[in-house]
């Protein structure tokens, strides 16, 4: 591992997760991290894009919930089963972290009906590489695929007992197929092929839309006060 900066607090700034909190980060700069350096940074709440590691550290909330999901233990929902049906057509394909032009165009279509790209400008190409092409830790890429066309696309950190689930994006006319949760049905499917028993979700936020879905993903773990607890 090198690192490149020792951990650090950032500034204080708004929440991007809950209006009117604040929000703070411990992090620090590294890259070449093994399977095994890189669990003991995920047990630890850590996430990151890039050569970018980073954990809340917020001097008035804790509401940023580290979240895994137990794997092996792991069984589909009767919503989820519904999901995975619809998606009979469509193909997930696993591959090295090489950047093609089509990834980012989907990428943009993405942003464009997910986030308020005037608050939040859509990153550019090379900061896109930067964040999701810059292998500091072992990685692979799931392409999704519907009659040959590229549909969405995930980027997964590889750890020695798990995945970490970086980032998914989909294209929005193929929302339809929910593909958000069929690319963490295949993620998690994914984890189990390789033997590994936790599938990473990042932080789990009740209070948030866009982040509370991840419960539905069970049994699974969050990190409170420094240990993992499991949840049904």
């Amino acid at each position: 591992m090198k690192i490149y900066s020792y951990p650090t607090l950032s500034d204080v700034d708004n929440c991007p997760y809950i209006e009117g909190n604040e929000a703070q980060y411990l992090y620090f700069f590294a890259e070449d991290l093994d399977e095994k350096e890189w669990e003991y940074f995920l047990a630890q709440g850590f996430r990151k894009f890039g050569q970018y590691f980073f954990k809340p550290q917020c001097p008035s909330c804790n509401k940023c919930q580290p979240i895994r999901v137990l794997a092996k233990e792991f069984k589909a929902s009767k919503s989820q089963r519904r999901v995975r049906n619809k998606n009979k057509n469509t193909q997930m394909t696993t591959h090295s972290l090489v950047f093609h032009q089509d990834i980012y165009d989907l990428y943009v279509s993405h942003s464009q009906a997910k986030f308020d790209t005037e608050k939040h400008p859509i990153p550019t190409k090379e900061e896109f590489i930067q964040s999701h092409f810059t292998k500091t830790t072992p990685a692979i890429m799931t392409k999704y695929k519907v009659n040959n066309h590229l549909v969405a696309a995930g980027f997964l950190d590889i750890s020695d007992r798990g995945l970490s689930s970086v980032y998914f994006i989909y294209h929005p006319d193929y929302s339809h197929l929910s593909l958000g949760t069929f690319g963490a049905l295949k993620e998690i499917e994914l984890t189990q092929e390789m033997d590994k028993s936790f599938y990473y979700l990042g932080f789990f936020i009740e209070e948030n839309k866009s982040m509370n879905y991840k419960s539905q993903f069970s049994p699974y773990e969050i990190l409170g006060n420094g240990n993992w607890n499991e949840k049904k």
